[in-house]
């Protein structure tokens, strides 16, 4: 390998490290750990289906998922 691909190698396995490593680190919620403080909660979804089955999945599955955790809304974004 050259000078540079070597330099470059190594800085890529650095970065990856550090990114690893702060990725893996929590904050300090106090307690249980839990981060969320009970309140209402609204989560943007975006999804590339095309109209129809994929939509509707997104859809319902949104809908699900609010039953079971009624603090959170899931808002569907649909991109295309």
């Amino acid at each position: 390998m050259t000078r540079t691909t070597r330099r470059a190698t190594v800085v890529a396995i650095g970065l990856g490290i550090a990114l690893s490593a702060t990725g893996c680190a929590g904050g300090s919620s106090g307690g249980s750990g839990s981060g969320s403080s009970g309140g209402n909660v609204t989560l943007t979804v975006w999804e590339n289906a095309q109209p129809g089955p994929g939509a509707v999945y997104w859809t319902n599955a949104a809908k699900a998922y609010h039953a079971l955790h009624p603090n959170v809304t899931i808002k569907i974004q649909q991109v295309q």
